[in-house]
């Protein structure tokens, strides 16, 4: 759940485009790390290296045909099974 609400923040955002510019990995972790600050309370934690490392490898192809809807029922599925 933590991550699929992660996603759809990165990608409803399009918190992608404030990477576009940045020319080093590390510069693009601190760019993602600050984009993401706003929306922390969404999320049941901080995300990491390795989660924001996640969300760099998501193609193109599927944050253009992105289903919000589809990912909303995903996140509403997955919060009914942890109660």
């Amino acid at each position: 759940m933590f991550y699929k609400t992660l996603e759809r923040i990165f990608i409803e955002n399009r918190l992608y485009k404030k990477i576009e510019t940045v020319k080093t990995l590390q510069g693009i972790h601190e760019t993602l790390s600050e984009s993401l600050a706003p929306y922390r309370k969404k999320l049941v934690r901080d995300p990491t290296y390795e989660d924001r490392e996640r969300l760099l490898q998501i193609p193109i192809r599927r944050i253009s045909q992105f289903d919000i809807e589809k990912n909303k029922d995903e996140i509403s599925i997955l919060g009914e099974s942890h109660h």
